[in-house]
C-alpha cells in the first residue's frame, strides 16, 4: 500500500507538469515550441509495464505485480526534454476474467459424503492464468481443501485449506470464496480442474450439502510477462523479496559452510542398511553449499505453514504432539539436526516447534537436486506407495550417513549432492514396521495426519525416516555438494 501510495504521487506530479508545459519558463521547464519548428523531435519514452489485480477482489488491496517501480524511483525528467519532445503514458494492464467454454457459473449441490468432488473448465483461448476464484455455501461448518490442476497434470499447482474456525458466524448458504493464486504460473494453460475435498469425512447422517456456485479464472494473454509476487514473510538472511525467478547464492563464509560440516559429522551414525550400495564411506566432506531462494516454492511453503498453524492452535493441546514425545515413555528423542540448527539462526531458522517443522536431508544425485529446486518435490513421480515402506510420500533423514544411501555421484563433477529442507512434520502417525498401503491411501488417515515417521532406529536399530504426505510441506533451502571419504 505504501509503494502504491507513492506510486499515486509520483503520477500526479507528472501529470502537473505536462499541464504546466507552455504556459510560464519560470515553472522550471522549457516552453514548448510549435509543430513548425525545424528542431528534431526525439522518439517518445518507452512504456512502462503496470499490472494490477482486480480492485473488487474480496480478500485485500490492489497489489502492483509488474516491475513499475521506474515511476517512482525515476520518474521522467520533463525539463530535460528538447522542445516538443512526447512523453507517452505508462500502459496499464489488468488481470481480467477469462473467457470458457461454457459458462463460469458451476450450480453444483452435493452432498458431503459425496465428496471429493471435482470438475473442469475450459478456456476459449490459452492464455497466462494467475488465479482462480471459487464462489460456494455450505450448510454446516467442516475443513474443506481446494485443489487447482492445469491442463493434464495429475498433481496440484495451488491449494488452499479452508478451517470451519474462519467461517465464523454467518448464516447458512451465504457465499464464500476462495483464491487460488498462483506464484509461478505457467506460460499457456487452456483447461483448468479444481478439486474439492473434506479433510474428515462426517460420522453422522446429517444431509448437510456444499453448493458449488461460479468458478471463475483469471489471467492474462498469452506473452506477458508473469507477474511480480511478494515473498510472504521470507527468512531475514534472504537477498530476495520479490520476483519469480529462482536464484542460488553461493554460502562462501567458512564459518556458515562449518556450521553443515557439523550437520554432517555430528548426525553421522556409521551404520548401514540394505538401501546402501557400495562401501560405508567414513566420512562427508563439503565441497559446496548454495541456498536457493525460489520465490513460487517459498510463498506456497509459508502460506501451507500458516495454514497448519493455525489448525494447530484450534486442537486441545495447543500445537502437534512433539516427535521426540512419540515413543512414550520418559525417554525424549529429538530431532538430530535440531540443537545445531537452532543455534545457527543466521543461516538457518527459524522454525515453528508447534507445527514440528525441522531441517531434514533429502539424498539425490545433482541433476535430481536440481529438478526438485527447480519445480519442488512432484509426488506423483514417486515410486508406488506399495513398493515403499511407509507409504508414497516424500523421504526424509536426520542422520548423514542414512541420506549418503539414497545419493548418486555425478558422472562429471564426481560429486553427491544432499538438499537440505524445511520440513513440515506436523501431526505424524508413528510405525516401528512396514505400512499398510491402504491405510495410507485412506482418506481419514491423510486428514488426521500429515506424515509418517518411520520408526527403524526403535525396532531393529538402524534409522528414523520421516514421510510428507503433501508437497507443499517442504521448502528446499540448501543445496550441499560434497564428496565421500574412505579410511581403513
Amino acid at each position: 500500500l505504501k509503494f502504491r501510495a507513492t506510486l499515486v504521487q509520483e503520477q500526479n506530479k507528472l501529470i502537473r507538469l505536462l499541464s504546466n508545459v507552455g504556459r510560464s519558463p519560470h515553472m522550471g521547464c522549457i516552453q514548448s515550441r510549435s509543430p513548425t519548428s525545424p528542431d528534431k523531435v526525439e522518439q517518445p519514452l518507452p512504456n512502462l509495464l503496470v499490472v494490477e489485480q482486480p480492485g473488487g477482489s474480496h480478500s485485500g488491496d490492489v497489489k502492483v505485480l509488474s516491475d513499475a517501480r521506474a515511476l517512482s524511483d525515476h520518474p521522467p525528467n520533463l525539463c530535460a526534454l528538447p522542445p516538443g519532445s512526447a512523453v507517452q503514458q505508462p500502459h496499464v494492464l489488468v488481470e481480467h476474467p477469462l473467457a470458457v467454454i461454457g459458462s463460469t457459473r458451476v450450480d453444483l449441490h452435493r452432498s458431503f459424503h459425496d465428496l471429493p468432488l471435482t470438475f473442469e473448465l475450459g478456456l476459449t483461448r490459452a492464455s497466462l492464468l494467475t488465479e482462480v476464484e471459487v464462489v460456494w455455501s455450505q450448510s454446516a461448518k467442516c475443513d474443506l481443501r481446494f485443489e487447482l490442476l492445469l491442463d493434464s497434470s495429475t498433481s496440484a499447482a495451488q491449494c488452499s485449506v479452508i478451517h470451519e474456525g474462519e467461517l465464523g458466524e454467518r448464516p447458512a448458504n451465504k457465499p464464500l470464496r476462495c483464491r487460488l493464486q498462483l506464484d509461478e504460473p505457467p506460460a499457456s494453460t487452456s483447461a483448468i480442474t479444481v478439486r474439492i475435498l473434506m479433510r474428515r469425512k462426517p460420522c453422522n447422517n446429517n444431509p448437510d450439502s456444499i453448493d458449488i456456485r461460479e468458478v471463475v479464472p483469471r489471467g492474462l494473454p498469452v506473452g506477458c510477462p508473469p507477474p511480480r509476487r511478494r515473498l510472504l514473510r521470507p527468512p531475514k538472511y534472504w537477498a530476495t523479496t520479490e520476483g519469480s525467478a529462482h536464484s542460488r547464492i553461493d554460502v562462501n563464509e567458512v564459518c556458515h559452510i562449518a556450521v553443515f560440516q557439523r550437520l554432517f559429522d555430528e548426525t553421522w551414525k556409521g551404520k548401514a542398511t540394505r538401501d546402501r550400495t557400495g562401501t560405508l564411506p567414513k566420512r562427508l566432506l563439503i565441497k559446496k553449499v548454495q541456498r536457493v531462494e525460489a520465490p513460487g516454492l517459498w510463498n506456497r511453503f509459508s502460506r501451507h505453514r500458516r495454514v497448519m498453524s493455525l489448525a494447530a492452535k484450534k486442537t486441545a493441546a495447543g500445537r502437534c504432539t512433539p516427535l521426540e514425545a512419540l515413543r512414550g515413555g520418559d525417554e525424549l528423542n529429538p530431532v538430530r539436526t535440531k540443537s545445531i540448527c537452532e543455534a545457527s539462526p543466521e543461516i538457518l531458522g527459524p522454525c515453528d516447534a508447534a507445527i514440528n517443522e525441522h531441517y531434514l536431508f533429502h539424498g539425490t544425485s545433482p541433476a535430481g537436486a536440481l529438478g526438485i529446486i527447480r519445480e519442488g518435490f512432484d509426488l506423483c513421480r514417486a515410486r508406488p506407495g506399495a513398493a515403499l515402506l511407509f507409504g508414497s510420500g516424500a523421504y526424509f533423514a536426520e542422520a548423514s550417513s542414512k541420506f549418503d544411501e539414497y545419493a548418486s555421484v555425478d558422472e562429471f563433477s564426481g560429486m553427491c549432492a544432499v538438499l537440505v529442507c524445511r520440513v513440515i512434520c506436523g501431526e505424524m502417525y508413528h510405525a516401528l514396521r512396514k505400512v499398510d498401503p491402504e491405510l495410507v491411501s485412506d482418506p481419514d488417515f491423510v486428514g488426521k495426519y500429515d506424515g509418517i515417521l518411520g520408526d527403524r532406529e526403535a525396532s531393529v536399530g538402524t534409522y528414523r525416516e520421516f514421510v510428507v504426505f503433501r508437497q507443499e510441506q517442504i521448502y528446499p533451502e540448501y543445496m550441499v555438494f560434497y564428496d565421500r571419504e574412505y579410511g581403513s
